[in-house]
């Protein structure tokens, strides 16, 4: 291997991670009749949170290596 392209998505993903939680935020009412409950959303609120900040700190990232045999 002599060619490796590294991609870092951590950025894209804390945004990733904003919109989900304001998409699960905005469909609440919907999972709740499901039976879902506060416990449950909190659960998932602080899911998104922990790993958006981890994103946004580059304390976690997301890569992709890409190598080419010459």
């Amino acid at each position: 291997m002599s060619s490796v392209i590294c991609s870092i998505w951590g950025p894209d993903y804390a945004r990733t991670l904003t919109h989900w939680r304001q998409r699960f935020l905005h469909a609440w009412q919907d999972i709740e009749k499901l039976g879902f409950d506060e416990r449950f959303r909190r659960m998932w609120l602080y899911y998104f949170g922990y790993c958006e900040a981890g994103f946004n700190a580059r304390t976690i990232s997301v890569v992709q290596l890409t190598a080419e045999r010459v």
